[in-house]
């Protein structure tokens, strides 16, 4: 976790260079951290699956079929997500991942917390 008295000097990209240099034994001035806007936060590697079909019965029946579809865009609306947290690309002493990292403030203070995904 980076803590900085001021926002200006504290950064997610810190964060992450400390994180990935514990986690990889490299040096942070090694480490090169580069943000990714391209990827969703809630699924940078792309593993999730599209969302499955409806099943045949319940798209016969458009009640149901109204009602499942409301369910399904519930269930995968990540904007929120994607809006407070951003992803960042690390790479040094031969070792490459990518972090989802989550900023926040308490008064003056700003922290960072960042991990690789799931």
């Amino acid at each position: 976790m980076c803590v900085l008295v001021t926002a200006a000097g504290c950064s997610e990209g810190r964060a992450a260079r400390q994180r990935f240099g514990k986690a990889t034994s490299c040096p942070e001035d090694r480490i090169t951290v580069k943000e990714r806007p391209d990827l969703p936060a809630h699924d940078p590697l792309g593993k999730h699956p599209a969302a499955a079909a409806a099943p045949p019965e319940v798209k016969r029946d458009p009640a149901r079929y109204a009602v499942w579809q409301k369910n399904q865009a519930a269930a995968n609306d990540f904007s929120n997500y994607d809006a407070h947290n951003d992803v960042l690309e690390l790479t040094g002493c031969d070792h490459h991942a990518l972090y989802v990292c989550s900023p926040w403030t308490r008064g003056q203070r700003f922290y960072a917390s960042c991990s690789e995904p799931w």
